[in-house]
């Protein structure tokens, strides 16, 4: 996907970074007030839509976006192509349901919140289905003011509803509920209305389409699927670890520092990335040309240090605290996320080019490496420094993609 940096494209990187900074002040906002459980419910859900939710996601929109966007197709064959892809979603989601059921239930304790973030990840669902849609169709205007909508408008409300009604100890389940609402509501407005009837179709059919998606499963689908799930969790293992003990406090500043050097990898995307994407799936590139020389190194650490510099000064300013998590975690959380930056263009070129036998591999390893050491980090020296396994868990992956782009190398 080529990309112009028209104004256009200026206002949806505007608009995204405006969503960067609204997750972590969101959850600032409740650890200043000491609301822990108000923080600690927030943070568990940033982690589910992080690492969970992408097991709602499966790469069938390929073909679909493929015949759609190039145009090769009469009417009548694109509905049928349409069919395919909403039957193929369906059936999915019908499959990972209880999968998704079982985490959510497991991790929130009290029913109803359980049962509204279960809802909550339905919906995104339907959110990002829309989303990713108009980017394919480079529509970044009505992206921006869709996703603006959907950032700002649940947060004034829960907090103004929140005010007005005394929510106060429920302002995150009130802010869930709202986004889920909206969510729907977008989904419903953007969606053409022929869709209705193919998804009709689709239901009608329902059996018959699951079976056969488990046999385009079983062909395609599984490695992909499962690739993409050990690739989005990557920087996710150290809050999944620390979830599991109750250092609630704690898991809230590790998510707001994980939030904000998450800027890093989205400054990142939009500057190696989203940009570049020929030529990251061409399979003559080398180190070189995926990095630009020193390019995507040297502007990575830029923006490591402009983060660090900028929470050094807010903190000695006293505009945001860390009560709990040291200065040595807060540097290696930024330098985590840095590290991953750097090898995102490299992780994009080997997903087209290489085994995906030996890109699970890669991930495992690190996943595996990160746990276990976190696990034994938490229990026989302290959480506090968790951040370290996540680190060089990171930097261990780093050497495994450097090792082979040279094999593939020409």
């Amino acid at each position: 996907m080529s990309v112009k940096f028209n104004k256009s494209y200026w206002y949806f990187v505007f608009s995204r970074f405006l969503g960067v900074l609204v997750k972590p002040a969101f959850l600032y906002y409740f650890l200043h007030k000491n609301m822990e459980s108000e923080s600690n419910l927030l943070a568990l859900v940033y982690l589910f839509l992080a690492g969970v939710f992408v097991i709602l996601s499966i790469p069938a929109h390929y073909d679909f976006y493929k015949s759609f966007f190039e145009r090769r197709l009469k009417h009548i064959q694109m509905r049928s192509v349409v069919q395919g892809y909403l039957s193929k979603i369906i059936s999915h989601v019908f499959l990972v349901l209880p999968i998704l059921m079982a985490a959510v239930f497991l991790i929130f304790d009290e029913i109803y919140t359980a049962i509204l973030v279960f809802s909550l990840l339905l919906s995104e669902k339907l959110f990002d289905e829309v989303q990713r849609f108009l980017l394919f169709d480079k529509k970044f205007t009505i992206w921006s003011n869709i996703f603006l909508l959907k950032t700002l408008v649940p947060l004034i409300l829960s907090f103004a509803l929140g005010y007005v009604f005394s929510f106060e100890n429920n302002h995150v389940l009130l802010f869930f509920a709202i986004t889920i609402g909206l969510n729907v509501f977008i989904f419903i407005y953007m969606l053409p209305k022929y869709i209705y009837l193919l998804i009709r179709r689709a239901f009608s059919s329902f059996k018959k389409n699951v079976y056969n998606y488990i046999i385009d499963l079983k062909k395609g689908f599984v490695l992909r699927y499962f690739q993409g799930i050990f690739h989005t969790n990557a920087l996710q293992v150290d809050k999944w670890v620390l979830s599991m003990h109750n250092y609630s406090t704690l898991f809230s500043e590790l998510t707001l520092m994980s939030q904000l050097s998450n800027g890093i990898n989205i400054a990142g995307n939009y500057i190696f990335i989203s940009n570049r994407r020929s030529e990251l799936l061409n399979s003559n590139s080398n180190l070189n040309s995926l990095w630009i020389g020193i390019k995507v190194p040297l502007i990575s650490i830029f923006l490591f240090c402009s983060l660090l510099i900028t929470m050094f000064v807010l903190i000695n300013m006293q505009l945001i605290e860390f009560n709990q998590l040291p200065i040595l975690s807060i540097i290696l959380i930024a330098c985590t996320y840095t590290i991953c930056t750097i090898t995102e263009p490299i992780s994009e070129n080997l997903f087209w080019r290489v085994d995906l036998n030996e890109l699970i591999k890669t991930e495992l390893i690190h996943i595996v490496f990160s746990a276990t050491l976190g696990y034994l980090i938490v229990v026989f020296y302290s959480p506090y420094y968790i951040s370290i396994a996540l680190f060089l868990g990171i930097s261990l992956r780093l050497g495994l993609q450097l090792r082979l782009i040279k094999k593939y190398e020409h």
